[in-house]
């Protein structure tokens, strides 16, 4: 598998291509915008062409988000989404996230089979505002701009906990 590579903003258009062929719809035009503007995008290139990548950012401190995993067709049932994940959590705990989130349509079974083989659940809007208080759920909640339908993931501390500091 060929090693992942942190895409500085100025490359990434070069991934375009593959993320034209992951998303269809308002997620092709958020992903692309995302692309842009996203502090992280962690990529597997092979020969030139995007194998994979993944997008992340910190909502606020201690709380990383995973926007986008994407694997090229002919790449995927292979580990890709997976080495993807797991090098974006890294990258979220080096920057100081106790807790990771991601949304995602429960209908994309192969997204929501990934969050789940690497510890994340998913938690309702109620265990964030006692988590977090209203304000802070809401607040979190509105950083993630999760699409009408999508279920929040968070992979950390237990739902009722203290928030991250």
């Amino acid at each position: 598998m060929t090693p992942l590579r942190e895409v500085p903003a100025g490359q990434r258009a070069a991934l375009l291509p593959l993320v034209d062929r992951s998303f269809s719809g308002l997620y092709r035009l958020h992903a692309r915008r995302t692309l842009r503007s996203a502090p992280w995008v962690l990529a597997s290139v092979e020969a030139g062409d995007a194998a994979g990548l993944i997008m992340l950012s910190l909502l606020e401190p201690g709380a990383g988000y995973v926007y986008y995993v994407a694997v090229d067709p002919p790449h995927r049932r292979k580990g890709l989404g997976l080495v993807l994940l797991d090098a974006g959590l890294e990258v979220l705990r080096d920057a100081g996230a106790r807790e990771t989130f991601s949304c995602v349509k429960l209908t994309n079974v192969p997204m929501v089979l990934l969050l789940r083989a690497r510890g994340f659940r998913e938690v309702g809007f109620r265990a964030l505002t006692r988590a977090r208080g209203l304000a802070g759920a809401v607040r979190l909640m509105t950083r993630m701009v999760a699409a009408p339908g999508e279920t929040v993931f968070v992979r950390g501390r237990e739902p009722g906990a203290e928030p991250a500091a």
